[in-house]
């Protein structure tokens, strides 16, 4: 894995991403030399799923989930940003509910979404499970044997699969960036 030893280059300022807006700016900060890019992008959706929807499948509803409204979320999660700091809004939004809030959706969302031997929403979960599998294989990879710590910034939607996959995993033991906030 290479690091990005040009962190620091101000070309890219426009960039909004989190790697630049915080990842980038907290190294800094800390005077860190390197930059590990960890993600590995993967395309959730998939032929099989596309299939059940373009039949027009609807999934049975076997039990009353949680369900929060994607435009209420997002509108909430945008008045709470316009009225606090950018750190303060990520501790709330780091908090174990918000958390559990991506967990739930995403599993109500294609969970029941097969029939027969189409798997359509059931690979959905298997991809977004291979895609942090490599986010760990990832960080293994970047640290060396002395490194003692290492700081992970992704977005709030990974921690909950990131965290059981560092707490199984030998060598890691994960956490939360919140009371040093």
């Amino acid at each position: 894995m290479e690091p990005q030893h040009l962190f620091r280059d101000e070309t890219d300022t426009e960039c909004r991403s989190e790697v630049v807006q915080l990842g980038f700016r907290v190294a800094d900060k800390l005077a860190h030399e390197q930059v590990y890019p960890v993600d590995y992008p993967l395309r959730l959706g998939n032929d099989a799923l596309e299939s059940l929807r373009d039949q027009g499948f609807k999934p049975d509803e076997k039990v009353s989930a949680l369900e929060s409204d994607p435009e209420q979320q997002l509108e909430m999660m945008a008045t709470r940003l316009q009225s606090s700091t950018v750190s303060a809004f990520h501790r709330w939004l780091n908090q174990e509910e918000q958390l559990g809030i991506n967990d739930e959706s995403l599993f109500d969302a294609y969970l029941r979404w097969g029939e027969n031997d189409n798997f359509g929403g059931p690979r959905v979960l298997s991809t977004w499970y291979d895609r942090n599998i490599r986010i760990v294989h990832n960080v293994w990879r970047a640290i060396e044997p002395d490194d003692e710590r290492v700081l992970l910034l992704v977005g709030n939607g990974h921690v909950p699969v990131l965290r059981h996959l560092f707490a199984t995993a030998p060598l890691f033991c994960p956490v939360s960036p919140l009371p040093h906030c």
